[in-house]
């Protein structure tokens, strides 16, 4: 039993280890692609990006997508 709850335990960290390697690569992508966009705006963005560099991942991805949603449907 415990070897199984050692695989289970493996796997879970190792798929969030991925989850966010994927998040890391998807940020930078999702960047150039803003910043290619928003010509006005992307020393700002630029700047947000390195102040939440270190900061939840998840939330900085989640807020720039809004940013761009909310840009794309003006």
């Amino acid at each position: 039993m415990n070897h199984l709850l050692a695989i289970a335990g493996e796997w879970f960290y190792g798929s969030i280890a991925n989850e966010y390697a994927k998040l890391k690569r998807n940020l930078a992508v999702l960047t150039k692609k803003i910043v290619r966009h928003t010509p006005l705006k992307s020393g700002l963005l630029y700047n947000m990006l390195y102040k939440v560099r270190n900061a939840n991942k998840l939330r900085a991805l989640s807020a720039i997508w809004r940013i761009h949603h909310q840009r794309s449907k003006l």
